[in-house]
Formats: C-alpha cells, sequence, structure tokens
C-alpha cells in the first residue's frame, strides 16, 4: 500500500518537473550557473546559496524598493510578484510548477466553488498537495523509514534531503490559501448577519422584548462572526495581481512567516494607522538590523556547533554507555543547535518582512512591530511550562491552526482536528507522532501540576527568593522534557525516537506517568490559595484576544471591496 502510495506520487511529482523544466527562463539559468560555480568553490550546497541571495536580495532590493514604489498598490503587488518569482525559480528549479498548480487550483476554487463548501474543499485540497510534498520528501530520503539500528557505527536517524524542493513553500501555501478561503466565507457570514440584522431591527420595530423577538434574536447572534473574523472578512477573492503578491514575495514564501491577506494588503495599500490617526510608519529598520544580527548569531551557532554537539550521536548505541549528565548535556546541546537553524531562517525572514513593510499593529495606543514575528527565542528558551515555551515556537502556524482549524469545527471535535492536521502539516514520519503524543500527555501534566501544585507553593506571601526558585525549577524542567521529546521528532524514524529514549530509560514517560498519578491523588487547593496572576486564561483564548477589535465594532463593520 505504501509502496504504491509512493510509487504514484513520486511519477506525478517529477512529471510535473519534467513539464516545467523547459519554461525556466534564461536569465534565471545564468544565475545558477554563477552560484553553481562559487557554491564548488565554498562548499556550500547550491539550493542553500541560492536562498541566502534571496534573502539578501529581498533586504536590501526587494523589500526597500516595494516601499518607494509610486502608483496603486497593483504596483507593489507585481513587484513582489516578479521578483518572488525569480527567487522561486532560482530556489526550487522546476518545483515552481507544483507551488503554481496548488495556488492556482485553489484560487479557481475560491471563485467558482458555492461558498457554503469552498473553503472545505480549499482546505482538503491543500492538505492533499502538501501531503504529496512530503510523500515525495520521505521518498528521496537518503534513508529508509525502518532502519537498522543494530549496527552501532550508524546513526538511527533518517536524513533528509538537504535540497530545496517544493514541500517547503507548500506548507507556508496550505497556512495562506485556507486562511484567505475563510476570509472570504467570512465576508459572506458578515453580509448574512448584517441582513438578518437588519430585518430582524424592521420587524421587530415596536417591540423587541418579546419572547418571539428574543428567541429570533438569539438565533441571529449565533450566527455572528468574531470581532477577529469581521475584521479580516473578504467581500471576494483578491485579484490576480493581489493574489500573486501575496503568495510570491520574497520575504516571506520559502519558510514564513505565513502573515494572512489582511496583513499583506494593508501593508502596501499604506492603510494603516497609529492610535492618534496619522499614517502608520512603513518601516522599523532598527528592529530589521536587530532581528538580521540575531539570525546571524544563530546561523553561526550551527554552522559551528554541529561539529561539536552533533545530533546523529544522540541516536548511536555507544551514547548509552555514557554518565547520565554527559547524555543530558548532549541532548540539550545538540537540539539547540537544531533549534538555532529555525531561528536563523525565521528571523532572517522576519528581517525581510519588516523592510518590506509588513510587521507594524497598534495595540491600544502601544505602537508594536512584532506582527510578523515567527519566532521568539527569549520566550523559548526562558519559558517556565511547555505550554509557556510553545507560545514563543512558530507562532503564526500555531495561530493558523487555532483560527482556520480548531475555530471552524464543532467544539467536541475542536482538540482532535486541530492535533490531526498540525501532525499532517509536519508530515509523515513516526517521530512527528512519537512526540506530539507524547507532548499532549505531559502538556495534561504541566497543566495539572499549575493548577494543583503551584497555587501551593506561590501564594500572596511568597517571597521573590521562593518565586526565583520555582520558575527556575519549573525553567529547567520543562526545557529538559522538550528536549526529550523533541530528540525523536528531529530523528524522524520510529526506531530513532525509541533509540534515543532508551538511551535516558525512557526516564522522561516514567516520571511523567508517575507524576500524573500523583497529581491525580492531590486535590486542587481552595480558591482563595491562588497564588497572584493565575490561574489565567488559556493560551490559546488569550492569543486570540490580543488581535481582536471591540464587540461594537464587529456589529458596525461593513465590508469594503479592496
Amino acid at each position: 500500500m505504501w509502496d504504491t502510495l509512493v510509487h504514484y506520487t513520486e511519477a506525478y511529482v517529477t512529471t510535473v518537473q519534467a513539464m516545467a523544466e523547459p519554461f525556466t527562463p534564461p536569465p534565471v539559468l545564468y544565475v545558477q550557473r554563477i552560484l553553481s560555480k562559487y557554491a564548488d568553490t565554498i562548499g556550500v550546497p547550491t539550493d542553500q546559496l541560492s536562498f541566502l541571495l534571496a534573502a539578501a536580495g529581498t533586504l536590501f532590493v526587494v523589500g526597500p524598493i516595494t516601499r518607494f514604489l509610486p502608483g496603486p498598490p497593483l504596483v507593489r503587488s507585481l513587484w513582489g510578484a516578479l521578483t518572488g518569482l525569480f527567487f522561486c525559480l532560482l530556489v526550487i528549479g522546476s518545483n515552481w510548477a507544483h507551488v503554481a498548480i496548488s495556488a492556482f487550483v485553489s484560487y479557481a476554487m475560491m471563485w467558482l466553488l458555492p461558498i457554503s463548501i469552498m473553503p472545505y474543499a480549499v482546505f482538503l485540497f491543500e492538505l492533499f498537495y502538501t501531503s504529496l510534498g512530503h510523500i515525495h520528501r520521505m521518498a528521496v530520503s537518503s534513508a529508509p523509514l525502518i532502519m537498522d539500528i543494530t549496527d552501532g557505527s550508524s546513526s538511527a536517524a533518517a536524513t533528509v534531503p538537504t535540497a530545496f524542493d517544493f514541500s517547503a513553500p507548500q506548507m507556508i501555501l496550505i497556512i495562506r490559501m485556507t486562511s484567505l478561503a475563510w476570509s472570504i466565507y467570512d465576508g459572506h457570514r458578515v453580509r448574512v448577519f448584517n441582513a438578518a440584522l437588519a430585518e430582524w431591527k424592521v420587524r421587530f420595530a415596536r417591540d423587541a422584548s418579546t419572547p418571539e423577538a428574543l428567541a429570533a434574536r438569539a438565533k441571529i447572534d449565533r450566527m455572528e462572526p468574531s470581532p477577529s473574523q469581521v475584521v479580516r472578512a473578504l467581500p471576494s477573492p483578491p485579484n490576480v495581481l493581489h493574489f500573486l503578491g501575496f503568495i510570491l514575495h520574497p520575504a516571506s514564501s520559502f519558510c514564513g512567516p505565513a502573515f494572512d491577506y489582511h496583513e499583506y494588503i494593508q501593508s502596501i495599500s499604506f492603510a494603516k494607522v497609529r492610535p492618534d490617526g496619522s499614517p502608520a510608519p512603513t518601516v522599523n529598520y532598527l528592529r530589521a538590523l536587530r532581528q538580521m544580527a540575531v539570525a546571524l548569531f544563530f546561523g553561526g551557532l550551527f554552522f559551528i556547533g554541529d561539529k561539536y554537539a552533533p545530533v546523529a550521536d544522540l541516536y548511536r548505541p555507544e551514547l548509552a554507555q555514557q554518565g547520565i549528565l554527559y547524555r543530558i548535556g548532549l541532548l540539550y546541546s545538540s537540539l539547540l543547535v537544531q533549534r538555532s537553524k529555525y531561528y536563523f531562517a525565521w528571523l532572517l525572514a522576519e528581517a525581510c518582512c519588516l523592510v518590506s513593510g509588513f510587521g507594524y499593529y497598534a495595540k491600544g495606543t502601544e505602537e508594536r512591530w512584532d506582527g510578523v514575528e515567527n519566532a521568539n527565542v527569549g520566550e523559548f528558551e526562558l519559558g517556565t511550562s511547555i505550554r509557556g515555551l510553545s507560545v514563543g515556537w512558530n507562532k503564526f502556524t500555531s495561530k493558523w491552526l487555532r483560527t482556520s482549524v480548531y475555530d471552524r469545527v464543532p467544539p467536541a471535535w475542536g482538540l482532535a482536528a486541530t492535533y490531526i492536521v498540525s501532525a499532517s502539516w509536519h508530515g509523515f514520519y513516526a517521530g512527528y507522532y512519537l512526540f506530539f503524543f507524547s507532548a499532549g500527555f505531559m502538556q495534561v501534566i504541566n497543566r495539572e501540576f499549575r493548577r494543583k501544585i503551584r497555587p501551593r507553593i506561590i501564594t500572596p506571601g511568597s517571597t521573590p527568593t521562593t518565586q526565583l526558585l520555582y520558575d527556575i525549577f519549573t525553567w529547567a524542567a520543562s526545557l529538559l522534557a522538550v528536549s526529550y521529546l523533541a530528540a525523536s521528532f528531529v530523528g524522524l524514524t520510529l526506531e530513532a525516537g525509541l533509540t534515543v529514549w532508551s538511551h535516558f530509560g525512557y526516564m522522561g514517560h516514567y516520571l511523567s506517568l508517575v507524576i500524573w498519578v500523583v497529581l491525580k491523588l492531590i486535590p486542587p487547593p481552595p480558591r482563595t490559595a491562588a497564588a497572584p496572576g493565575g490561574p489565567k486564561k488559556p493560551v490559546a483564548a488569550a492569543a486570540a484576544a490580543a488581535d481582536l477589535t471591540t464587540p461594537s465594532m464587529a456589529k458596525a463593520a461593513t465590508i469594503k471591496a479592496d
């Protein structure tokens, strides 16, 4: 079954690539030849050098020009689409055809399908195409899915190909296409709600307090979109130039941040305003330089650290013979090195977005530029809970899972649907599923610990020293737990994940089970014993609240064309 699926996937993927190959423009081929020559000289893969060139070109050329181009927003969308297409051809070669197929099939659905089924159809198609990318990447991996880990001379971890293919851009594209589809659907919902509300006001103009009127109003209120959905709602799909600029702009098309169409069109239209109503600034060079400097630091950390703390050593059988402190040190340091490459890519992409004019927003009277922040190093590395760590990691994917999955299905199915889509979005390696299932269990324990234990330690009379010691303990425990779990994610295969966990005697799982049993026996503390500032709203709800307008704005909102 799996072999048949891989066979047909590879046949389709390679056929599309072969058909697209002759259409690569000569200027792109010329630049590729030059980069190939320099890549051989400095010992860097050509595709990675192409990616760095695309980032540098966006930082120093595409981004600044975007902001200063005269004329209507369509001019800036055209500029972003053309430069994005050039860099797309340069970095992923003939894989551009898969990006085009995925994007334009979904775009056609937005115009042609009935609005009631359109967002679901787009979501399923994009998830299907993302799955094709993952299967293709697994098929061309340099290691099989089932590894023989008895050979002490080799690593049990699978090694994925280093070359850029279409799976990474497709993972960004599914977020953008589905978010756009829901925005169009929400535009329809707003129109239906406004029409129903207007009809209700006319019908019950004389007496709106009768049981019939109240029942009718309650039914209408259940139809009301959330304030966030109203703000991002669209009356129709965008025109083709804005659409191409949105999906191809080189600042975010390769590794994110996958911001939504509302952020894109507001930024290129210079439509954002400050709290006092004046036009918002279009760039923040200081933050862009800071993010670029931090990105370069983590890029250097990955380049150097991978030589001294290679993650492959975690999966070698001889590691089990080392002392526990050595094993813990290697676990933390090697996975910090692995995180560094993500920090490098995400922070560099954020800098590209900032110089291109994206990222500004006003929160009350406060002006902020973290609207395109996909990773917050401090939040993750210094978080004092597993949930707290996750808040700072891959933010736009978390937001997408909340707004495009969790909020769109019946409440009883929300959590299950979110986990299934999240796992499918990442891929089909068994190591991902080891990570997600184990992390879910540990999050339950983390929540119970904060509910039952924290209020007994951190009380209104607690000293700063007690708070500091508690924070240090929970920080170390959370970071070690995440590192232990993430080893299976990085290893990819079932054998790799189980191998690295066996090096630690499955300590993380056994301890979790014991703690879970103990917490079940401990009653919750009295409400009066709750510590200052806790318990708090769930992170997902708090994050959703961060970008909502007031309810009065939701009811008064009207949808305008671009």
